[in-house]
């Protein structure tokens, strides 16, 4: 049991700190090599023809070589067109693909990092065992709430003076895709809303935020494992802006889970944010 008393060093903060910096940077790079080796086969699968199957063996083998080494070419001279067509295909013709994300980054993020903090000694799980009733449920609900409706409002303020921040390209086309399409709504709040919702609950609040409430650091935690969450959303295709809003996101959800310590409460309210956006996209499409 933590002693309530005990107050942390400098130094173990400061630990604490490079360690989670360490880890959620390697959970990152792994990330990106699943999205490297994902990428790939589904451009290539998107762009077979639709005759394909009814071709004989040896003209499947052509096309597929011919599809496969194009792919290969435009990667290496321009890789940010096979990242568009990656988009593309997930958003406008798979977005179960959507599902296949939430794999590689709960591999890619919760498992690397459970590896890493439990390797160095360190129980980085939140207490599962707390109530999960429709009292939470409710709570959960409000909280995702507040914060499309601070977000909102903040957004609000950058549209009277004509700004719009920008988001990145996978944004920017999900979004004009969504406007008036049930079934990629549909597929986005199960995976982008809920699904991502729940894994980042369980990276940054469950797994990082915790550990400093588990050392009397909460508040410290608090700012710290916010700002980690905006950097992480940072992208260099979007306004500067985004990373600050995410923070502020980060810092409603870390503080209900320092109030009421239950993670179902952050991981609904998150949930309920994310949906909440999508929704409104499909209503406006891109003028979100």
């Amino acid at each position: 049991m933590t002693d309530k008393t005990q107050v942390p060093t400098h130094k173990d903060l400061l630990y604490l700190g490079l360690y989670q910096i360490f880890v959620t940077v390697i959970c990152q790079v792994v990330l990106f090599i699943l999205l490297q080796l994902t990428i790939a086969p589904v451009v290539v699968f998107d762009k077979l023809p639709e005759e394909f199957w009814e071709m004989s063996e040896t003209s499947r083998e052509e096309v597929q070589k011919e599809i496969i080494e194009s792919v290969q070419k435009q990667a290496k001279e321009k890789p940010e067109m096979i990242t568009q067509s990656y988009y593309s295909a997930l958003i406008k013709k798979s977005p179960s693909l959507f599902l296949m994300n939430n794999f590689l980054w709960f591999f890619g993020f919760v498992m690397t990092g459970y590896i890493l903090f439990t390797w160095k000694g360190i129980d980085p799980l939140p207490d599962f065992e707390v109530s999960l009733g429709s009292n939470e449920i409710n709570k959960g609900l409000l909280l995702g709430v507040i914060i499309f409706s601070v977000i909102t409002l903040m957004s609000l303020v950058f549209y009277f003076i004509d700004y719009k921040p920008a988001v990145n390209e996978f944004q920017k086309l999900l979004f004009s895709n969504l406007k008036g399409n049930a079934y990629l709504l549909s597929w986005s709040i199960y995976t982008i809303g809920i699904v991502t919702g729940i894994l980042e609950e369980l990276y940054f609040r469950g797994f990082l935020l915790n550990q400093y409430i588990k050392i009397n650091a909460g508040n410290f935690g608090l700012l710290f494992t916010s700002i980690l969450f905006g950097v992480l959303h940072y992208s260099a295709d979007a306004s500067p802006l985004v990373p600050v809003f995410i923070t502020i996101v980060g810092y409603i959800l870390g503080r209900a889970y320092l109030v009421t310590g239950n993670i179902w409460i952050s991981m609904i309210g998150h949930a309920v944010y994310n949906s909440m956006g999508l929704i409104t996209a499909f209503m406006v499409g891109d003028k979100l």
